[in-house]
């Protein structure tokens, strides 16, 4: 069901109340399970739309997420006698040009809460994921760059790491989505992934010092992802991203809940991203091998005073460390000097 086909009703009902004279919040049933029930709420002017399912038994007030566009309250909900506590997500008041956001959470979570064990519990772990893609993209989405370096991620993910470790085992090493130094880790190793449009050799952005600091890891490496960006042609993100979910669901579906909570805290949300007709073709990918010797600046080769330095690093320096996954997985090259 379409979000306008899904708060239309509920307009409607609202509006013969609010004739009537009523006060509070028009509700309605989205979906009924064995032991929970989820509910749409609108208050009876027509404004502030809301989602309700249980209330965990553990959860205190001052636990609740809130951010610009939504907030959580727990409240009595008014239809069982007697009555029983929910969790209620509602949308915040003057907030109307975000409401096509609240739409797209709406429509997150009742893809979502079906699978899970503990409803209220899911929902919470969900909104706090929306909460970091408020923070980290003010509402607005991906950009041309987030979307492309997103893509040559979510690349390595199926195309890479899953033919090593699984595909269940390849989701969980993505970390970038929480902002840590490099793409993926897991077990001693990770993978810092660059995507690059340029047709030549080209240079990469490298963002930190950190990004190429094989410090406390045994192995280290810089994936470059080469692919072709087209308007209305191409894979689409949202195509990938279809793909990986439907794969991770039938294998662990505990993992792609996760998978799915690490995408928005990326800024990927699924509903704006099918309106997005830019698409992908692969190139190639190439991967080198970060030792001692590597072409890169680290902390130490600093002079005291300057740090958050962002360089380029021009691919022709690093032909001497290209690697292929393979022989890296295996350990057959060097390892990082992890000093």
């Amino acid at each position: 069901m379409s979000s306008i086909d899904r708060w239309a009703p509920l307009r409607a009902h609202a509006g013969d109340l609010h004739l009537r004279g009523r006060s509070g919040r028009a509700l309605r049933m989205a979906a009924r399970y064995e032991n929970a029930q989820i509910f749409l709420g609108l208050r009876i002017d027509g404004t502030r739309r809301s989602l309700a399912v249980p209330c965990p038994a553990d959860l205190a007030a001052t636990d609740l997420p809130a951010c610009l566009g939504f907030n959580c309250h727990i409240v009595e909900h008014p239809l069982p006698d007697p009555p029983v506590p929910e969790l209620l997500l509602v949308e915040e008041e003057g907030q109307e040009e975000l409401g096509h956001l609240f739409d797209a959470l709406c429509t997150d979570l009742l893809e979502l809460l079906p699978t899970a064990e503990d409803m209220g519990k899911a929902m919470l772990r969900r909104v706090e994921s929306w909460v970091t893609f408020f923070e980290t993209t003010s509402g607005g989405g991906l950009s041309r760059s987030a979307r492309r370096g997103l893509y040559g991620e979510l690349v390595v993910l199926e195309q890479v790491l899953a033919g090593q470790i699984g595909l269940r085992g390849a989701a969980e090493a993505w970390t970038a989505a929480r902002r840590t130094d490099q793409d993926f880790q897991w077990e001693g190793r990770a993978v810092e992934v660059k995507t690059t449009v340029s047709s030549g050799a080209g240079k990469v952005r490298i963002a930190s010092l950190r990004q190429l600091d094989g410090r406390g890891l045994n192995h280290l490496l810089l994936s470059v992802v080469r692919i072709n960006e087209r308007d209305h042609a191409g894979e689409l993100l949202a195509e990938r991203v279809a793909r990986i979910k439907e794969a991770l669901a039938q294998e662990s579906p505990a993992a792609c809940m996760r998978f799915m909570d690490r995408l928005i805290m990326a800024g990927f949300i699924e509903s704006i991203e099918r309106r997005v007709d830019v698409g992908f073709a692969m190139r190639c990918i190439e991967h080198y091998n970060v030792v001692a010797g590597f072409p890169r600046l680290l902390p130490e080769t600093l002079p005291n005073g300057i740090g958050k330095v962002r360089y380029e690093l021009e691919l022709t320096a690093c032909q001497p460390w290209s690697v292929t996954f393979s022989d890296w997985f295996r350990s057959d090259v060097e390892e990082t000097d992890g000093r």
